[in-house]
């Protein structure tokens, strides 16, 4: 299979003090035709114990920033997404915050009577809220000699983190609870992960998932297990993995450790992420992503699908597995061993189709991919005009602070250089969104592009094929073009590295782009004062 290899490093925007913490990340783009729609993730810089540099972050199709917003130093962020009904939630500090399309906040939920946990928060079909808790229990633990160092009992007088399933209506009524102090015994735990005798945290669930029959699936980290609870009368259904496994593994010896974000298909099958991992020197394997067939019935689990992208790298925790519409699906890493791979999106055969990386140990708890959204980004529009022989940019107006590609602060700067243009601005609640980028290719008049040009837009008229090309590239030329009709190619990063002129002789002009690396470049075609812009893949 022919794959197209986009390599696009976004170095540190210097420019704006709003997004100076944008972290560089490299996108690698393998099948262009197989990326689709925006990614959301909230990558951060993980220290210890788990604080760091929090941000929120959307993706396009080819990897280019959309949105972003700074959290500064943040206890956790997670869970950044779309939920089914269209408004946007996250959790920041135990509080799960609703957003609408403008990214405006307009609502916030937390649990009741017992402290929110920031693993999970759904919004149901009925406009339930579901979401973890936890609360704290004084447990007797002399008896366990599972602490460290090696072989230390627990306190008498421990305090234990037991979580707890809790169910909102859209009034913030509780109208189910569960609690796992009442369900789990305490020696249903993998014991490797436990290090403070007073302070231990038992279950530390991490996801759940409304099932197709309405009962509940809860992933607890600290058991390996998966669970099925009935929400009618919050009794256990089965267990899936860890000392109290029920099903036989029909296909697959491999142990799942530490694993997160159990969800039920479309096909009828679970996916999580196996993280592979307990603590240092206990045993671990490679991380992965699984995709099981279970039997309910006869107690069964068959591997019908799994995802490795290095058999020696672990995951200490987070990550997630996402299954796209379009058959392909999404692997989240989480914080791992080796590396700098945050994310990759692979099809049913394993072939890598997309990846985003970032340096300095960045990872993200979950991320996701929306092939649509059921809204629109407002965007600022770059316009151009001329006044007193000085070329013009204006980003519009109604923003209350601008912050340009090249330094600038205003509303309106003067452009007398060729070079690519970008505007941030503000964008809902603390967030700020860019501008497509603009590409002015004429220094001597700016304001040939009349219009702002979008790093996409193309007039219809203009056929330009294959895309992705491989040693030649076609041009229809369309009655518009005259005599002396100007193209000019563009790297991703605006510098020009091909002109010439296209005929208007032949219905059809050729670009030879033999000589040219993989990946994307921008086509400018300047007819009748016009530029008209097309991102063009080379094979």
């Amino acid at each position: 299979m022919k794959k197209n290899l986009l390599i696009a490093i976004l170095c540190l925007l210097q420019y704006s003090s709003a997004v100076s913490q944008v972290q560089p990340y490299q996108v690698t783009i393998y099948d262009s035709s197989a990326t689709v729609g925006y990614y959301f993730l909230v990558p951060s810089r993980v220290t210890n114990p788990m604080q760091g540099i929090h941000a929120q972050m959307i993706l396009d199709q080819f990897g280019d920033l959309v949105y972003y917003r700074s959290l500064g130093v943040a206890a956790n962020s997670p869970g950044f997404t779309v939920q089914p009904n269209g408004m946007i939630t996250y959790c920041l500090n135990s509080k799960f915050y609703i957003l609408d399309s403008t990214f405006t906040v307009k609502d916030t939920v937390v649990c009741k009577n017992v402290t929110t946990d920031n693993h999970e928060f759904q919004i149901l079909p009925n406009g339930n809220y579901l979401m973890l808790g936890f609360e704290y229990v004084v447990m007797d633990l002399s008896a366990y000699a599972w602490f460290k160092p090696t072989g230390t009992h627990g306190s008498a007088n421990a305090s234990v983190i037991c979580n707890v399933i809790q169910e909102q209506d859209s009034n913030k009524n509780v109208v189910f609870e569960w609690h796992a102090k009442d369900y789990f015994s305490f020696t249903d735990v993998d014991s490797t992960w436990f290090s403070n005798p007073n302070l231990v945290d038992w279950t530390h669930s991490n996801a759940l998932e409304l099932d197709d029959d309405g009962n509940i699936l809860l992933s607890s980290r600290a058991f390996n297990e998966i669970t099925k609870i009935n929400r009618s009368d919050s009794s256990i259904m089965w267990r899936l993995g860890g000392t109290q496994n029920q099903f036989t593994f029909l296909n697959d010896t491999v142990p799942f450790y530490g694993q997160h974000d159990i969800r039920r298909n479309a096909n009828g099958n679970i996916t999580f992420f196996d993280n592979g991992y307990r603590v240092l020197g206990a045993p671990y394997h490679g991380c992965r992503a699984v995709e099981y067939q279970l039997d309910e019935v006869n107690k069964t689990a068959t591997l019908v699908w799994d995802y490795v992208y290095d058999s020696t790298m672990y995951s200490r925790a987070t990550g997630n597995v996402q299954c796209l519409p379009n058959g392909n699906i999404l692997v989240n890493f989480g914080i791992i061993n080796k590396n700098n791979v945050t994310f990759v999106v692979v099809d049913s055969l394993k072939n890598k189709k997309f990846e985003v990386s970032f340096y300095d140990t960045m990872s993200s708890y979950r991320a996701f991919n929306f092939q649509q959204l059921p809204w629109m980004f407002h965007r600022p529009v770059i316009t151009c005009f001329d006044s007193a022989g000085v070329s013009y940019l204006d980003a519009g107006p109604g923003h209350a602070i601008y912050q340009w590609s090249n330094g600038e602060t205003t509303r309106v700067i003067a452009v007398t250089t060729a070079d690519t243009f970008q505007v941030w601005v503000p964008y809902g609640t603390s967030g700020y969104i860019s501008s497509e980028r603009l590409f002015v290719t004429n220094s001597l008049d700016p304001c040939d592009i009349g219009t702002a040009v979008s790093f996409s837009s193309m007039n219809n008229e203009i056929e330009i094929y294959p895309n992705p090309a491989g040693d030649k590239l076609y041009i229809s030329n369309p009655s518009s073009f005259e005599l002396a009709t100007e193209f000019s190619l563009y790297n991703v990063m605006g510098e020009k590295i091909m002109k010439g002129e296209l005929s208007s002789s032949n219905n059809v002009s050729t670009i030879d782009v033999s000589e040219l690396s993989r990946g994307l470049y921008v086509l400018c075609i300047t007819s009748r004062g016009e530029i008209h812009t097309m991102k063009v893949m080379k094979d």
